[in-house]
């Protein structure tokens, strides 16, 4: 790393120049690199949303044709384990 001072070549890890002892400047993490670890954070999340709603989709069409499978039984008593018959 250079000093902005001085132009002296330090070691990366320097906090100060060695030469003229004058605090270096570290580069920033680049945006970019910010913006893409909290897309891939989105994505993650966005994921985990779409699994849990066909879950509670899937559950809740299952649960609904098997009470109106009992409703049809309850009001034709007749018609159990005839399969499927509408009315």
């Amino acid at each position: 790393m250079k000093c902005p001072s001085c132009e002296r070549e330090n070691q990366p890890s320097s906090k100060f120049c060695v030469q003229c002892g004058r605090p270096l400047k570290r580069k920033k993490a680049s945006s970019k690199n910010a913006l893409n670890n909290i897309y891939k954070i989105l994505e993650k999340i966005f994921v985990s949303v779409v699994k849990l709603l066909s879950l509670v989709v899937s559950n809740w069409t299952v649960r609904s044709s098997f009470s109106e499978k009992k409703d049809r039984e309850k009001r034709h008593p007749d018609t159990q384990g005839v399969g499927n018959v509408r009315y």
